[in-house]
């Protein structure tokens, strides 16, 4: 595993590629869970529209104190094509101005809005009697942070051979202007016979109304669970994780 100085490609890039570092050594991705907040305040990041209102956030390690802290840019800014014909813009808009170009990476490095993990009480902030599927998201933020069934998962994932979570595809369809999100890691239960016993998911809360985004009101009235963050590897969960190509910061962490 190289070591944060031999990273040479400019952080954020640099901080996002010491996450896929640490994905080669169980123990290394555990310490970085271990040593990390759990959960990260989204707010507006740009360019999000009616058409394709998504976020991605990357993982990332910080390269001097070693925790985990996220990177955001919006889905629509990652597309690997979006990222190369912007890229093609920026260079001649800094040749017009006689300006020296550093490279590709220093111009995706412009596009990523950091994020640090904190730590939340999660026992204080759900301190409530809940019922149905909110229950269910409260206890799956709470899975989260019993160690025992983090260790379960992130094991589970290395006997498996299954790659662990580089991203997290958002759906801000529900964000409100103007208004913070807390996103808080979690952890949700699969079904019966499936060979991991839980998946990485996040709980979104607007934090100006308290409500967990993660439940959708249908028109009788019921509250239903939906999916806000699709984590990636896995592809092929949508349409809007369906190819690694749709993850263009992805692409690039991983041709490295």
């Amino acid at each position: 595993m190289k070591t944060p100085q031999e990273l040479t490609i400019g952080i954020p890039l640099d901080e996002i590629l010491l996450w896929q570092y640490q994905l080669g050594d169980q123990k290394d991705a555990k310490k970085s869970f271990d040593s990390s907040g759990n959960s990260f305040i989204l707010n507006s990041i740009g360019t999000i529209s009616q058409f394709y209102n998504t976020i991605h956030v990357y993982i990332a390690v910080d390269t001097y104190g070693g925790a985990i802290q996220m990177y955001a840019v919006p889905g629509m800014c990652d597309y690997e094509d979006y990222i190369i014909k912007g890229y093609d813009r920026y260079k001649i808009s800094r040749s017009s101005r006689k300006l020296p170009l550093e490279g590709f990476a220093e111009y995706v490095n412009t596009k990523l809005v950091p994020m640090k993990l904190s730590t939340v009480n999660v026992k204080e902030v759900f301190n409530g009697t809940y019922t149905g599927d909110k229950k269910i998201l409260v206890e799956s933020i709470k899975d989260w942070n019993d160690t025992t069934k983090r260790d379960t998962w992130l094991s589970q994932l290395y006997t498996n051979k299954k790659k662990v979570v580089q991203a997290f595809d958002i759906d801000a369809s529900d964000f409100e202007n103007g208004c913070s999100h807390t996103c808080y890691l979690a952890l949700k239960t699969n079904p019966a016979g499936s060979k991991e016993t839980y998946s990485i998911d996040l709980v979104v809360e607007n934090t100006k109304t308290g409500a967990l985004l993660n439940l959708v009101s249908t028109d009788d009235g019921t509250m239903l669970l939906r999916d806000m963050a699709r984590p990636v590897p896995p592809f092929g969960q949508s349409i809007y994780t369906y190819y690694e190509g749709q993850f263009g910061i992805y692409e690039i962490i991983n041709a490295h």
